[in-house]
């Protein structure tokens, strides 16, 4: 697996004359943000299967994406769908919110209504985040190929909402 970055144009525009060129590529490991190439660009988690190094030459400079690279959505999918997930909702704090509100399941009951303002305040924001989380996910689940165009559009996606507090 690797992290590629695209032109979001190249998504819309590809055809057998037009492949998708790869601006720049990193180790799946690697920490890359959406913007990093500028907002022209998106980044893919595609297999390395689908990198054509070899259409390289003085016409095409960059290394494309197969014609097939569509046919392996779940990878990218899936990846986009945490990218999304983890910019409003860190992982840190999605078991945050959890643990806290486990606490006060213990400390106050089961029971939310009851429970002091504070502690309804902390469930009320993770449970907002969660409901976020499941949105993104069914989408995810729901598609059995990938979408047309750009995978990563904000179109085809749940709207996002404000960053957990």
């Amino acid at each position: 697996m690797a992290q590629i970055f695209v032109n979001r144009n190249d998504l819309v525009i590809e055809d057998v004359d037009h492949p998708v060129k790869i601006i720049a590529s990193y180790a799946n490991d690697a920490i890359v943000t959406v913007d990093m190439h500028g907002a022209a660009a998106t980044v893919l988690s595609v297999a390395d299967t689908v990198v054509n190094r070899n259409s390289l030459n003085a016409r095409q400079p960059f290394p494309t994406l197969t014609a097939t690279w569509r046919n392996d959505y779940k990878p990218v999918i899936n990846a986009e769908a945490q990218r999304r997930i983890y910019d409003v909702f860190a992982d840190y704090k999605q078991r945050n919110y959890t643990a806290a509100v486990q606490g006060y399941i213990t400390q106050y009951g089961a029971d939310a209504t009851v429970w002091p303002q504070p502690a309804k305040d902390v469930k009320t924001e993770g449970d907002r985040g969660w409901t976020y989380v499941t949105a993104v996910r069914t989408a995810a689940n729901a598609w059995t190929a990938m979408p047309g165009g750009d995978p990563t559009a904000d179109s085809i996606w749940p709207t996002v909402i404000s960053p957990i507090k």
